[in-house]
């Protein structure tokens, strides 16, 4: 710390994040460090190696000492005395036995402590703190002699994995000797670290160069294309070649094997550069990934009759690129792809993912009994060889944990094919054989996850009564399932039931616990998950007399307690929310700070604060944004503890910022447990019964808030990142800092006069029509900008959906269309990426891409993942027009027409998120007044670009109408010098009108406008205000139906910014010929 400030984040994503992509840096660092080295006659030999049983061989005396090379004289010495207690790691007295048989074979001693085990997350970080003076050994070799006749060039290490490069002079030595040598070498240097040691039989060599002895198989290239590839998205013919890539790259490894016989190994055997089972286990995954996302959009019969591939000459012969897969096509390629894993974990039964993943892509129950016929002799038997009964019973035990979370679990039921209610089946026969096995002959986690499988399953052996301390919890959770009575307490009662509702996704939770509802179980109930038990009492209406006054009050359940019918609970729980936008609701935070002002110490909650609306507030949302109405805080009675109390930490000079920031997060979130987030599903539901995680308690999510636009549900929600950072400012544990909020440290003072400068700020940004609510969005920029850089933009004219579809109602889309509109988006995507490589091929720097724009109702909700795999591929923004959905997930309400936004940016942490919001409609066309949809607009987003290395530079400012809005001229008339670049996604038949009123619109706004139509009538066009009539039209396409790609660009933004200034110094030569490069601007704007 450095005086109040905490010098490190409290969230540790970045480290994460920073230590997997290292391993990519890692096997990419000798490629890069060979290619430099001048050889001359010398060679460049490349050896991998890694120190043998690493993780086993580290003792906590090692481990303790590193950590206390690294204590400084004032770091505390109690964060070392507890480091030091907790990682030693003492193994259960029944395992001791086989540990100490292990150790003997391994010749590792004092095993009965271990400072790392195997799989724990955070041995890869202390395993870099254990191997520091190593690191500064290889490190001071650098450019000088390894051994005799070679020089170290590089050196690079990932936890226990070794690459260095070597600049061999002597010409003599071959691969075996420069082996031994380096072996010798790495043991030379580890010699006083307590046992460690190179594993010989992993220190392979390999010469780097084009006429080399042993050349090196650069699998990592391959695997980071194939990741791009699979990462940027791809379409029915880029997957398709994306897993024949994938297929060559495993079949890399049967050419050159990892391991070979010693006597039998070819002098010249290449050597790959990625290990064989780290290569198998990311095509495995790929593979899937690419086979679950191209199934559903592959016909189920060939469109070609198979007369029609004869010799004759016709126009109905397909090409070659035409063939495509059908589904039964790559069903087969499935079931061959998944035998092969399965044959791939006979022979190496340790790489178990595969045999997960195999069953994931095509869960077989015959292919399953086969398995279990191999695992079942072993894991459940009785024979002496204790090594081949453990890997069986690990192995079975990942079948059942995958069986509960993963296998054949879709979001598209077009995803499998097979029926997996038979592979579940057979495994359930295995699970309940396990349970009805001698416990005491079986290790506990194989009964564990035979339990939990059994559990989604809904089947509840009788036998459950396992006292054992790691499954007593389990069997009486299944004891529970059956049988809500069998809680033994008011606590388990409560335990079980969250467990049910959450973890199995036991929809009838609330009706099995119902019987057994007592005071005590409903009061515990809601001191576990407040959510659930609103969920259990709206099921069972009585139930809300059971609830002590305080407890009702903090469920915003004030019904019968003299409740005050305009109170902020009320208001939120009936649905008229009037705070709901960034201006509203800090007009509330301020009349909520004058109450705290006045020195509030008890709990308020929202039943506590009366609101007082005017008579033109009712009706009048500006009127609540002016700020035109009262707080009034009606004194409780309750002192008890509250979900809303501040933490027992926080001083009395700062509860007040917890008490704001919990009602801020009540009004956006519109939930009485104002902690969790209002995530929005998919909308697809995961197929079977699956174990979920429970997630994290109200309690633990006080300390760890997501405040991120994301958080509170709706996309179109019209708040912006400035309220966003004022929650994470508000709501921070001690010493956490968020730049630009200083501020709330100074009290509610300084808080008040913030909040009114950002409503001040927000009021200047608004129209004179205020026709609706305007709002910045400065995202920061995905890329690093070294220079100023121009606006790319692709205008994408697709043509689905037809307006056919949606005759009998904006639902009616059905799945033979859903596959086709996402079939047109991922191969129009594709088209894009293909435009780009051509447009490198003739224009430089023109190969990138800075916004996408696709048409009204252009992509169904559950395609934004497609969108946004091409956002950060790209570091695009997307602006495109979503089909008909309701706004809300649990809205009774018609349907909405809008557009979504996706704005990348690169976050603080070091890695890159997408940001989404949505922009309503409010202006419906003819055609869409028959249907069930409705207005709906609830703010103008502006989206700023950024364009230039120099932060403070103004951005430039995007804004979008969803087609028959941009007719709206107040809105226009409000835009008008706020916005830059105006877009119009559209599904209009009128293109001559839409075309006269882009280019009236680009003149009188004096900025650039784009419309983006449906291919279905074309007509896509783009405008900027340039003097010369032949440079003004951008683009615009003519004929319909047609599906189409073109591109603007502004070249240079900072001259774009300053147009009207510039437009308006006309010089004039002797000619007569003004020179500026734009017209001169319209009325009101010179």
């Amino acid at each position: 710390m450095e005086g109040a400030d905490l010098l490190y984040r409290w969230g540790t994503s970045s480290l994460y994040r920073g230590y997997f992509q290292d391993y990519r840096a890692f096997v990419a660092r000798p490629a890069a460090a060979a290619q430099s080295v001048d050889a001359g006659e010398s060679r460049v030999v490349v050896v991998q190696s890694d120190l043998r049983n690493f993780y086993d061989r580290v003792r906590p005396e090692l481990l303790t000492e590193r950590l206390r090379d690294l204590q400084d004289p004032d770091d505390d010495a109690d964060f070392f005395l507890l480091a030091e207690k907790v990682l030693k790691w003492r193994w259960d007295e029944r395992d001791q036995a086989s540990v100490q048989a292990y150790a003997d074979q391994e010749e590792i001693p004092d095993f009965e402590r271990v400072a790392l085990p195997q799989g724990l997350a955070a041995a890869g970080f202390f395993s870099n703190v254990v191997l520091l003076p190593f690191d500064a050994e290889l490190r001071s070799l650098v450019s000088k002699e390894f051994f005799v006749g070679a020089h170290l060039v590089d050196v690079a290490r990932y936890v226990d994995d070794l690459r260095i490069v070597l600049k061999v002079d002597n010409r003599q030595l071959e691969m075996k000797d420069i082996e031994e040598a380096t072996k010798i070498k790495l043991d030379e240097l580890l010699q006083s670290d307590f046992g460690l040691s190179a594993a010989r039989e992993k220190t392979r060599a390999s010469e780097f160069g084009m006429q080399s002895d042993r050349p090196i198989v650069q699998q990592s290239k391959r695997m980071t294309r194939i990741q791009k590839a699979v990462s940027g998205g791809f379409d029915v013919a880029g997957g398709e070649a994306i897993l024949e890539a994938i297929r060559g790259l495993m079949r890399s490894q049967l050419i050159h094997p990892e391991e070979h016989e010693e006597d039998t190994e070819w002098a010249f055997t290449p050597v790959a550069d990625v290990p064989d089972d780290t290569v198998a286990r990311f095509g495995a995954a790929r593979w899937k990934r690419v086979y679950r996302w191209l199934r559903p959009l592959l016909e189920e019969e060939d469109s070609y009759p198979d007369d029609s591939l004869d010799d004759s000459i016709d126009d109905s012969v397909p090409t070659f690129d035409e063939l495509e897969k059908t589904r039964s096509d790559l069903d087969n390629e499935a079931e061959v792809f998944a035998a092969d894993l399965i044959k791939r974990w006979i022979a190496d039964p340790s790489n178990v993912r595969l045999l997960r993943i195999a069953f994931d892509i095509w869960p077989s129950s015959s292919s399953l009994q086969e398995v279990l016929n191999l695992l079942k002799p072993l894991a459940l038997g009785t024979g002496e060889d204790e090594g081949p009964r453990l890997v069986a019973q690990y192995c079975l035990s990942e079948l059942f944990r995958a069986g509960a979370t993963e296998t054949g679990f879709v979001c598209d039921p077009d995803e499998i094919r097979l029926n997996i209610e038979g592979y579940r089946s057979t495994l359930q026969e295995t699970a309940e054989q396990v349970i009805e096995h001698d416990a005491s002959a079986l290790p506990w986690y194989l009964q564990q996850q035979a339990m939990l499988f059994l559990a989604t399953r809904g089947s509840v052996p009788h036998l459950i009564a396992n006292t054992d301390p790691e499954l007593r919890h389990y069997a009486a959770l299944l004891r529970f399932l059956d049988d809500p009575s069998t809680a033994s307490s008011a606590t388990d009662f409560a335990t079980f039931s969250v467990l049910a509702r959450h973890c199995f996704a036991h929809e009838g939770a609330a009706p099995l616990i119902d019987p057994h509802i007592t005071r005590a179980r409903l009061a515990r109930l809601v001191h576990v998950d407040p959510t659930f038990a609103i969920e259990v009492i709206e099921s069972h209406r009585d139930f809300r007399w059971l609830l002590p006054p305080y407890i009702a009050r903090d469920l915003c359940m004030t019904e019968g307690l003299s409740e005050d019918p305009h109170s902020l609970a009320r208001l939120v729980s009936d649905g008229q929310n009037p705070f709901r936008d960034e201006m509203a609701l800090l007009q509330f935070a301020i009349k909520v700070l004058h109450i705290l002002r006045r020195g509030q110490r008890s709990v308020i909650t929202p039943a506590d604060l009366h609101i007082d609306l005017s008579y033109r507030s009712l009706s009048d949302k500006w009127a609540v944004r002016e700020g035109d109405f009262r707080v009034l805080l009606r004194h409780r009675r309750y002192l008890t503890t509250s979900i809303y109390s501040p933490p027992d930490w926080c001083l009395d000079s700062e509860r007040w910022r917890f008490q704001l920031g919990y009602l801020l997060r009540f009004v956006l979130t519109e939930r009485p447990d104002f902690t969790s987030s209002v995530r929005r599903s998919s909308g697809q539901q995961t197929s079977g019964e699956s174990y979920r995680s429970v997630g994290m308690p109200w309690k633990m999510r006080r300390y760890g808030f997501f405040h991120g636009h994301e958080a509170f549900g709706d996309r179109w929600l019209p708040i912006t990142e400035w309220t966003t950072k004022l929650l994470i400012e508000l709501l921070a544990w001690p010493g956490a800092r968020t730049p630009g909020f200083e501020w709330v440290d100074d009290g509610i003072g300084a808080a008040l006069n913030a909040i009114q400068e950002r409503i001040d700020k927000l009021w200047r940004l608004q129209g004179a029509s205020k026709s609706e609510l305007l709002l910045k969005i400065e995202a920061e920029p995905p890329v690093t900008i070294a220079q100023n850089r121009p606006l790319r933009a692709a205008v994408v004219q697709t043509v689905l959906p037809q307006e056919s579809w949606f005759q009998r109602g904006p639902e009616d889309l059905c799945p033979e269309h859903r596959r086709a509109m996402r079939r047109h988006l991922a191969t129009a995507l594709s088209v894009v990426r293909s435009s780009l490589r051509l447009r490198r091929t003739h224009e430089d720097g023109a190969g990138s891409i800075d916004l996408l724009i696709m048409p009204e109702l252009s992509v169904h909700v559950h395609d934004l993942g497609i969108l946004k795999q091409f956002a950060i591929s790209h570091k695009a923004m997307v602006l495109a027009g979503l089909v008909y959905h309701k706004a809300r997930e649990d809205d009774c309400q018609p349907f909405v027409n809008s557009a979504v936004w996706m704005v990348p940016e690169k976050v603080r942490e070091g890695g890159r998120q997408i940001r989404i919001i949505e922009q309503g409609k409010h202006h419906l066309a003819h055609s869409e007044q028959g249907l069930n949809v409705r207005p709906f607009r609830n703010g103008q987003w502006l989206v700023g670009f950024p364009w230039s290395p120099e932060s403070d530079k103004e951005r430039l400012w995007l804004t979008a109408s969803v087609c028959y809005d941009a007719t709206d001229i107040g809105l226009a008339a409000d835009l008008r010098g706020k916005s830059d670049v105006y877009v119009i996604p559209a599904l209009n038949k009128d293109t001559t009108t839409f075309d006269q009123m882009a280019l009236a619109l680009h003149y009188h706004m004096f900025q650039m406008v784009i419309v983006a139509n449906s291919g279905k009538y074309g007509g896509s066009n783009a405008y900027i205000p340039y003097r010369k009539n032949y440079e003004r039209q951008i683009f615009h396409f003519h004929g319909q139906p047609q599906a189409a790609v073109a591109f603007v660009e502004i070249s240079d933004v900072s001259e774009f910014l300053n147009r009207v200034e510039t437009a308006k110094d006309v010089e004039v030569s002797t000619t007569g010929e003004s020179k500026p490069q734009f017209k001169f601007p319209p009325a009101g704007l010179c």
